[in-house]
C-alpha cells in the first residue's frame, strides 16, 4: 500500500482550499469518530491564535485515510503544543505520523532553544497512548512512575485552560467528547491485552469508549526528540528487514 503524504499550514490556504480541505477530512473524522460536533472539528483542526500550524493529511489512491495536526502556542510563559491525529482502524498500527511529529519537536528545539515546552494531550484510545509512551522520552502520566505533584498541577491547569472538563471520579481523565470507532474484534481484543501499557491506560480511563480521555503532557526536549528518530528508523529498519526476508523466502518456494 502506498501512501501519499501531504504537509499544508491549514491557516494560510485560500479560503476555498481550506474549505475543501475542512470537507474533505470531516468526512473522513466521521469514520473515525462519533460524538463530535462540526464546529469542534473545525476549531481543533483550524485553532486560532498559534505562533504555527501544520497538518499532514496521508492519502491511498487519492482518498484521505488519516491526518495529524501540530498547534503550537504561547500559554502564558510556556510553549505549548497541541495535536490531533486521526486514521482508520487498519492503519492504526503503521507509524503514519512519527516522522511528521518528529521533525515538528526538533524544529520547535532548534527555534527556540530556552524555556519550557510541552505537548498537552487526552487520549481517547489506548493506542494513541501508548505510541505515546513509546517515542516520547519523558511522558506524564507513566506506567512505571509516579506523576510528580508539579506536573500535575501543570496537567491540571492546562485541562482548565483548554476546556477539558474533569471527571469527578475518575483522577486525570477529562471528557473529550469524541469516542473512537472501533471494530467488535478490536474492542473484544483490548480487554485481553497483555500490554502492560494499555492494561494502564486501560485501568486508569475506563470510560474512553464514552469520550473521555488521558490528561496528558510530553516535556518537548531535543534528546527525548533524538530518542524519537533514533526508535523510528529503528522499526522502519526491522519492517524493511521483515519484508526483506519476506520475499526471499517466497522466492524461494
Amino acid at each position: 500500500m502506498s501512501v501519499a503524504k501531504t504537509v499544508v499550514d491549514p491557516n494560510a490556504l485560500a479560503p476555498q482550499a481550506r474549505e475543501r480541505l475542512v470537507e474533505e477530512l470531516w468526512a473522513l473524522n466521521e469514520r473515525i469518530f462519533e460524538g463530535v460536533e462540526r464546529a469542534d472539528f473545525e476549531k481543533n483542526l483550524l485553532r486560532a491564535g498559534t505562533h504555527r500550524s501544520r497538518l499532514l493529511v496521508a492519502r491511498v489512491d487519492g482518498a484521505a485515510v488519516g491526518y495529524a495536526v501540530v498547534h503550537v502556542m504561547r500559554v502564558g510563559d510556556r510553549t505549548v503544543c497541541r495535536g490531533l491525529t486521526a486514521m482508520l482502524p487498519d492503519l492504526r498500527r503503521h507509524s503514519l505520523f512519527a516522522w511528521f511529529f518528529a521533525y515538528e519537536g526538533i524544529r520547535l528545539r532548534l527555534t527556540r532553544p530556552r524555556g519550557t515546552a510541552y505537548v498537552f494531550g487526552a487520549p481517547v484510545h489506548p493506542a494513541s497512548y501508548r505510541m505515546m509512551v513509546h517515542f516520547s522520552g519523558e511522558i506524564w502520566p507513566h506506567p512505571e512512575r509516579t506523576t510528580p505533584a508539579h506536573v500535575q498541577r501543570f496537567i491540571d491547569e492546562m485541562a482548565a485552560h483548554f476546556g477539558v472538563e474533569p471527571d469527578d471520579e475518575l483522577p486525570g481523565v477529562g471528557r473529550v467528547g469524541w469516542r473512537t470507532i472501533q471494530p467488535q474484534r478490536d474492542a473484544q481484543t483490548l480487554t485481553r491485552t497483555e500490554d502492560p501499557t494499555m492494561r494502564y491506560y486501560l485501568a486508569r480511563n475506563p470510560r474512553y469508549g464514552d469520550g473521555y480521555g488521558l490528561l496528558m503532557v510530553v516535556p518537548v526536549r531535543l534528546r527525548s526528540v533524538a530518542s524519537a528518530v533514533v526508535k523510528i528508523l529503528h522499526k522502519r529498519w526491522r519492517s524493511h528487514r521483515t519484508t526483506g526476508a519476506s520475499k526471499l523466502t517466497g522466492a524461494s518456494r
